[in-house]
């Protein structure tokens, strides 16, 4: 997309043909415009990104801040790993609803990321026949997730709730506005994806759909990266 703006602004970029295969390891093409990314500096970025976790843990190694490290941890290796697939978010979407269980602002974080992040593997599931399953899949998912963490955290009279975590859990599943507003964008990507694009497009441009999706459910996982950190931050 960046080499197709530039070349439309006057720019003299060279860009090599594209191949099917272009995606599959050992067969990734130099970028055209960015800088390219080795294995040796992934690497460095995931361990500089670890560090936060790494340290709070070393200073304070308490069994219950374990787990939102291992989470937090799994995420830097998604977001800056090398040649990371969609799969692997899978990694810390799973043990993070162990974590989430325990914690009012843990479980809406949970509840977001899950919707995107599976919602992100929809791609791999490409035949009609999968289509309905999927999406069935997601929305029962969704809803037995609300309302679980709607009766887990269904607000307590006992003096053995603190006051704020009382007033949390009366605002229990309500999500804030971004959040609403970025899981109608995903119901809007679909729209677009199953209907609007065969109708403008046709059979041109065959990989936009894909690139819209992975490249919406990123914003939303790099989100869920950053309110990771800021849960290791406050450990």
């Amino acid at each position: 997309m960046l080499s197709y703006l530039l070349r439309m602004l006057g720019f003299d970029v060279v860009m090599e043909k594209a191949a099917m295969t272009g995606g599959l390891v050992g067969d990734s093409k130099a970028h055209a415009i960015l800088p390219q990314i080795t294995p040796g500096l992934s690497m460095f970025l995931v361990l500089l990104s670890m560090s936060p976790c790494l340290i709070k843990i070393w200073r304070k190694p308490r069994r219950d801040n374990l787990l939102i490290c291992v989470v937090y941890a799994y995420t830097c290796g998604y977001i800056f790993g090398w040649h990371v697939h969609e799969k692997a978010s899978l990694h810390f979407v799973i043990p993070l609803v162990l974590a989430a269980v325990d914690s009012v602002k843990v479980a809406k974080e949970y509840y977001f990321v899950s919707i995107v992040s599976y919602y992100s593997l929809f791609p791999l599931l490409f035949e009609p026949r999968e289509y309905p399953v999927k999406m069935i899949f997601l929305v029962l998912h969704s809803t037995a997730m609300w309302y679980g963490f709607a009766i887990n955290f269904a607000p307590q009279t006992q003096t053995s709730v603190k006051e704020s975590e009382l007033k949390e859990r009366n605002g229990c599943m309500s999500l804030c506005i971004k959040k609403k507003m970025f899981i109608a964008g995903l119901v809007g990507l679909e729209i677009y994806v199953q209907l609007i694009h065969h109708l403008v497009f046709e059979e041109r441009l065959p990989f936009l759909p894909l690139m819209l999706i992975s490249v919406y459910c990123s914003i939303g996982l790099m989100y869920a990266w950053l309110k990771q950190l800021s849960f290791v931050i406050e450990l």
